[in-house]
C-alpha cells in the first residue's frame, strides 16, 4: 500500500509569559502509521526538535493529546489556526512540513512515513542506548564535579586575575602619579 496521500496537522503554541514556543506537526500516511515531530524553544528561534514515530495513527494522535494537554495546564495557549496540509508525493513533503522544519527532519522520521523516499546527506537518528541487561539508558546523567575540584578552579582563577591586575598596573607608567 502507498504511504500516500500524507496528511499533517500543525499546531502552535505561545507561553503566557511571552518568551516560549511549542509547536506540533501530527502526521498520518494512508497506510496509517503515525509521526509526531514536536519543536520547542524560545519565540523567534528555530529551537529544538524531536521526531516520535508510531506503528498507528491512534498511538501519535493519543501522544499528540497528552503532550497538547500537558502544555495548556502548564501555561501554554493556542497561537493562530491550526493548519492541515496534504501531500501527495515526495515532492510536496517540504512544503507541507515547511521549508524550515523539513531540512532537519531526521532520516529514521521520512523514511517511516516515506520508506522509499532518498535520506542521502540527511542526518542519522541517535540509535537507543541499553545497558548489560537489555533496558534502556537513555541519556547519560550530568557529571558531578567534587566541590573541592571547583573551589580550588575559582581560586586558581581569582589569584591568575590578580597577578594579570597587577602586571597591568606595572606596566602604565602613569601608575602612582596622581
Amino acid at each position: 500500500m502507498s504511504s500516500y496521500p500524507i496528511k499533517a496537522t500543525q499546531v502552535s503554541l505561545d507561553h503566557r509569559g511571552g518568551t516560549k514556543s511549542y509547536h506540533t506537526v501530527l502526521v498520518e500516511t494512508a497506510d496509517g502509521l503515525g509521526l509526531l515531530v514536536k519543536r520547542w524553544g524560545k519565540k523567534g528561534v528555530f529551537g529544538s526538535i524531536k521526531t516520535e514515530s508510531y506503528a498507528t495513527y491512534r498511538e501519535a494522535e493519543r501522544a499528540f493529546e497528552r503532550i497538547f494537554n500537558e502544555k495548556t495546564r502548564g501555561g501554554y495557549e493556542v497561537v493562530g489556526k491550526t493548519v492541515e496540509t496534504v501531500a501527495n508525493d515526495q515532492s510536496e513533503l517540504p512544503t507541507m512540513f515547511g521549508r524550515m522544519l523539513y531540512p532537519k527532519l531526521d532520516a529514521g522520521a521520512l523514511q517511516h512515513i516515506d520508506p522509499t523516499i532518498d535520506v542521502t546527506g540527511r542526518r542519522e537518528p541517535d540509535p537507543p542506548e541499553y545497558d548489560e541487561n537489555g533496558d534502556y539508558i537513555g541519556r547519560a546523567p550530568p557529571r558531578v564535579i567534587p566541590r573541592e575540584t571547583i573551589e580550588a578552579a575559582l581560586k586558581r582563577e581569582a589569584e591568575e586575575r590578580k597577578q594579570k591586575e597587577q602586571e597591568g598596573y606595572a606596566a602604565n607608567p602613569l601608575f602612582g602619579l596622581f
